[in-house]
């Protein structure tokens, strides 16, 4: 998928899917923190973390929610109608937060290397071909500093066959419905996921049975 196309695909998403609603009740509100970045708090602070840049921030939601938890947030999103939202209802509650309209895959060309604390990312990197995650696995690795937290969710493959339309490689599959229709899905395996990361210190891998991610966090090593 070319830069544009994936655009105009999260200009859709943001434009459609305010809320994911089953048989007409909200089951995941967006102006919400996700929970796992609600419980990193008490770690950030352990480690002294201050600079946070969250990647596919969306409208904001863990940006504000950081922000009011005492951290400097930067959040990055391919969308700008996201970025727009972002922006406004930050204004709105009187926060102080960067928000950049950037491409995942090219984090030093917009920010300065080794500088950022932690870097969260939430159903975000595992959006295209093993290729295209390598170069953003890559990206992260460069903007945060040695030492620095990594925390990011990734889909399993096991429970996931709704969203397995068309296989273009191994693991990634581009999605035939639902509001992910079009969209490019890789899903990891537990080895995959070490494999991947290998340039990281391994904190934590687990099954979120309860969301169907994997839970990752890392540590970055130079």
């Amino acid at each position: 998928m070319t830069k544009r196309i994936w655009e105009k695909f999260w200009e859709r998403f943001f434009k459609e899917n305010k809320d994911k609603i089953c048989f007409g009740k909200v089951i995941f509100d967006y102006s919400k923190p996700d929970k796992d970045i609600v419980q990193l708090v008490k770690l950030f602070k352990k480690e002294k973390v201050k600079n946070i840049l969250d990647i596919g921030c969306g409208e904001g939601r863990n940006c504000r929610y950081l922000v009011q938890k005492g951290f400097n947030v930067t959040g990055i999103d391919i969308s700008k109608l996201a970025i727009k939202t972002a922006r406004k209802k930050a204004k709105q509650s009187n926060l102080k937060i960067k928000y950049i309209v950037g491409d995942m895959k090219k984090l030093p060309s917009i920010f300065p290397e080794n500088y950022f604390d932690a870097v969260i990312s939430t159903q975000t990197i595992f959006h295209g071909t093993i290729k295209d995650i390598r170069k953003t696995i890559e990206s992260i690795r460069k903007v945060t500093k040695n030492g620095g937290l990594v925390f990011v969710t990734l889909q399993p493959v096991r429970g996931n066959e709704y969203r397995m339309g068309k296989k273009i490689e191994k693991g990634t599959y581009i999605s035939y419905a639902g509001e992910d229709k079009g969209e490019i899905h890789h899903f990891f395996t537990k080895e995959e996921i070490k494999k991947e990361f290998k340039k990281f210190k391994i904190l934590k891998i687990f099954l979120n049975k309860n969301s169907n991610y994997w839970y990752c966090l890392f540590r970055n090593q130079k």
